[in-house]
């Protein structure tokens, strides 16, 4: 089947809302939509930098602009962003939890495999696991099993989430 496309391409604008209606506004802000060649090809979604507004908002609060960096350029900036402070005040080799946690994201070993050793592999681990969690659990339960279970638990949930909010409102 052959759908012309060259229409949905010449109104970019229509494109974003319906993407951001579908992705929601985290997974929009770094895509862009090109139109390339003749209208024979298709539209494609590409993956740019993250805008600078989130790289400068995670800095202002975080204050180490190469772990800024990589969390701006993460697939969920500002939740991990929150963990990131919540676990070890971004200090990506702290051992936690005596010695079961690791890491900016104080991940255990024991139930998700081994910590990487650079902050580019430990935020690609925790991007799986908030994946993984979220899949499993809905947005807000994740953050409350990135902790354990229980009343701390979600206590550390409802204080990730002001921390993600004093970030955004920076």
């Amino acid at each position: 089947m052959n759908y012309n496309i060259k229409n949905v391409a010449t109104y970019p604008k229509i494109c974003y809302y319906i993407l951001h209606y579908i992705l929601g506004a985290t997974l929009v802000a770094p895509l862009i939509l090109i139109w390339v060649g003749s209208e024979n090809q298709p539209l494609i979604i590409k993956r740019v930098a993250s805008p600078p507004i989130i790289y400068t908002k995670i800095n202002n609060y975080c204050k180490d602009s190469y772990i800024s960096k990589v969390i701006s350029e993460s697939k969920y900036p500002y939740t991990l962003a929150a963990i990131a402070k919540a676990e070890s005040d971004y200090r990506p080799q702290i051992v936690g939890d005596n010695g079961t946690s690791f890491g900016l994201y104080q991940i255990r070993p024991k139930h998700w495999g081994a910590v990487p050793d650079t902050i580019e592999e430990q935020t690609k681990k925790a991007e799986q696991i908030l994946d993984k969690l979220i899949w499993e659990h809905g947005y807000r339960k994740a953050l409350v099993k990135w902790n354990g279970s229980g009343d701390g638990a979600r206590q550390y949930a409802k204080n990730v989430l002001r921390i993600i909010q004093q970030i955004r409102s920076i």
